[in-house]
């Protein structure tokens, strides 16, 4: 940079002259300069009110090592600008001094932001200490991915507005849309970057370029009659490919990137921000995340692709093949993919939901592209394809009721009181604070058994209380009324009558034996 020259042009340098001189201009910079460094080193002193206030909030503990580090780090730029304009590179100083000051603008602007971000996501969040178990599990982690989606965004804002603020001092960084990669790695100049958008399509190699005479006012010599040219059957080039530069490569980098992290911290951002509003149940918020998930990765996938200028006319050949392989063995997994997009569709199966599949029971904990993740009671995984849901059949215990009927079959001897033995399994049932008031308890006599009158109580219950946990006590609590009220449980009994062969011989009656 010039030594007190600014690059002024001539009339703006003149008016400046009328007014200052340039050493006067450069004493002023380098006093202000000076009253910065000294206000910066007091209000980031490590015992200072500001740094003390900073370091209570939640979250933000900085050590007192890092406190010193800031304060050195602020203190030694500030003071090389003051040595570069005392050394006389003053405009270098100024541009440098200016681009600081728009960078420490911008990440203050930021910093509010994050801040006020932060306080209003507390204020939304307030309701997580009053749930419990796996919801508050669950809303917790949404509040964890949010705060990692915020930074994410105030970084990459950050990145792309000091980009802008140094494009200018740092000519470097334009100099990446002019680094070419592909077809060839090359260096392009402006110029024949701006030529290349206007210029017509250079001739392609094969083809003949009519040559223009060299005396343009002389007459065209006559020529015989050329034979007519025969239609040109050959197959036309293909257009030249896009050009692919270093900012390409880099942009679709970040472009990855941002679309990989969304794509991880989406379903808390949802959560957070829309199924709160909202009334939905666990399976709906599964659905309509994974379907979003889906939605952005597609999205990130054609993004990427345009800035490497992939296009749909560039990959009809590798859509057809896929179609052929779909057709004949990639057709289970397509099949499991699109069964997949049903299920969460029309939610006939939903996360959570207790099924039997089989002779097997258990939850529903994961929907994926490929298959179904079912948590049995023994704390197993089965892996079910997707398509054995829609094409088979299954029993889903809590699709659109809550509650489960649990059956308790007791048998009676045949000298009970039926109606005591009604009475007494219906109080049975009321007094279980578990069962259902409605639908109510009911008794019914199903059967005149062998060696039992059979009676059945039919009850209703939460699924989520647990089905063995109701029959057993329902079971036990019936055992001990029996008991109370000489109530007999039958079980099994078989007369025997033995007789001796010699006695049957001797013709005398025989004693008869019940076993």
């Amino acid at each position: 940079a010039p030594r007190f020259e600014p690059h002024y042009t001539p009339e703006s340098r003149s008016r400046m002259r009328d007014w200052a001189h340039p050493y006067l201009i450069a004493a002023v910079f380098i006093a202000a300069l000076l009253c910065v460094l000294v206000a910066c080193r007091r209000v980031l002193d490590p015992k200072g009110p500001l740094v003390e206030s900073y370091g209570s909030l939640p979250g933000r503990s900085p050590k007192l090592p890092q406190k010193h580090r800031s304060r050195f780090l602020v203190s030694l730029t500030i003071a090389a600008l003051v040595l570069m304009a005392i050394a006389g590179y003053f405009m270098t100083s100024l541009v440098l001094t200016q681009n600081l000051a728009a960078t420490a603008l911008l990440t203050g602007g930021l910093a509010l932001c994050s801040a006020l971000f932060a306080r209003w996501r507390d204020e939304q969040g307030s309701g997580f200490s009053q749930a419990a178990g796996a919801a508050a599990r669950e809303l917790e982690a949404a509040h964890s991915q949010v705060r990692q989606m915020t930074r994410l965004v105030l970084r990459i804002a950050w990145i792309v507005g000091a980009l802008f603020i140094w494009a200018r001092a740092l000519p470097a960084i334009t100099l990446l849309r002019q680094v070419q990669i592909l077809p060839v790695v090359r260096f392009i100049e402006s110029e024949e970057l701006a030529s290349n958008e206007t210029q017509p399509p250079k001739a392609q190699p094969g083809q003949e370029v009519a040559a223009r005479p060299p005396d343009a006012s002389a007459p065209a010599a006559a020529t015989a009659p050329q034979p007519a040219a025969k239609p040109d059957t050959a197959p036309k080039p293909a257009d030249a490919s896009k050009p692919l530069f270093l900012y390409d490569i880099l942009m679709a980098i970040l472009v990855g990137i941002f679309a990989i992290l969304l794509v991880k911290d989406l379903p808390g951002l949802l959560e957070f921000l829309v199924f709160r509003r909202f009334d939905l149940d666990a399976g709906a918020r599964y659905a309509i995340s994974t379907i979003a998930r889906y939605a952005v990765t597609i999205l990130g996938a054609i993004a990427v692709s345009g800035i490497f200028g992939i296009s749909w006319s560039k990959v009809q050949w590798l859509a057809a093949a896929m179609t052929f392989g779909i057709g004949f063995g990639l057709q289970e997994i397509f099949a499991n993919f699109a069964s997949g997009l049903i299920l969460l569709l029309d939610r006939s199966l939903r996360v959570g939901d207790a099924v039997s599949v089989g002779e097997l029971s258990g939850r529903v904990a994961r929907i994926q592209m490929r298959a179904t993740t079912i948590t049995l009671w023994d704390r197993s995984e089965m892996i079910v394809p997707n398509k054995e849901f829609v094409t088979g059949k299954l029993v889903n215990w809590t699709l659109s009721y809550p509650e489960s009927r649990v059956d308790v079959k007791v048998g009676v001897a045949y000298d009970s009181d039926i109606d005591l033995v009604r009475r007494v399994l219906l109080e049975v049932a009321h007094a279980n604070p578990n069962v259902l008031k409605a639908p109510p308890p009911e008794v019914f006599l199903m059967e005149f058994a062998d060696s039992a009158v059979l009676f059945e109580l039919r009850a209703f219950g939460l699924y989520e209380y647990g089905r063995l946990v109701l029959l057993n006590e329902l079971h036990t609590a019936v055992f001990h009324e029996f008991r109370r009220n000489d109530i007999v449980i039958a079980f099994p009994q078989l007369d025997v009558r033995l007789q001796p062969e010699e006695n049957k011989a001797e013709g005398t009656p025989s004693q008869a034996k019940s076993v």
